[in-house]
């Protein structure tokens, strides 16, 4: 009980998971991660329903949302395309990738801060530097030619449809923000 079974980690995780699994049942269990998949699904849903916005991991079967954002008025599905498989795309990508940077930078210094947006505070979100190699780089020699993209994690059994609606309010507004402070 001290040790996985390879030796190789503290068996601390595999504990806890089987508590929890004691605790709940495999029915409690299978609802808890139904619970946490719908919320990923209605947060892709929302994202879709905002040609700012683009999920940059549609297809993936885990838990995290990966978001790319956009300049206001720009089709954000067509330009990430373009990003991930054209070269000609290459500078944009670049200028996208920092303004993502900039936009989880600010988006975690309100969640330090406290800050509110309409009354609630901003939550806490990820950042991934890299997280996908474009198409034209899959031998991964260009450092610079990877996708940013903004990290949402919806797995606390407490989040609801309206958490997540608000966590894209913040990240357009830290968008906002940021444009601002470029021009």
């Amino acid at each position: 009980m001290n040790y996985t079974l390879e030796v190789s980690r503290a068996a601390t995780g595999s504990m806890v998971g089987w508590a929890t699994l004691k605790f709940f049942g495999h029915e409690g269990f299978q609802s808890v991660l139904g619970g946490i998949l719908e919320n990923k699904v209605y947060l892709q849903n929302k994202i879709d329903e905002n040609s700012e916005m683009v999920c940059v991991n549609p297809s993936d079967y885990g838990l995290v949302t990966l978001l790319r954002i956009y300049p206001k008025g720009m089709d954000a599905q067509a330009q990430f395309n373009n990003e991930l498989n054209s070269p000609s795309f290459r500078d944009d990508l670049i200028t996208y990738n920092k303004l993502t940077l900039a936009i989880g930078d600010l988006l975690f210094q309100w969640f330090r801060s406290g800050k509110k947006i309409n009354g609630i505070f901003t939550p806490h979100l990820s950042f991934s530097t890299g997280f996908r190699a474009t198409k034209y780089n899959r031998d991964m020699k260009d450092k610079e030619a990877v996708v940013y993209a903004i990290k949402m994690f919806p797995m606390n059994v407490y989040i609801t449809p309206e958490n997540m609606k608000h966590t894209l309010v913040c990240v357009a507004a830290a968008r906002d923000e940021v444009m601002i402070a470029v021009k």
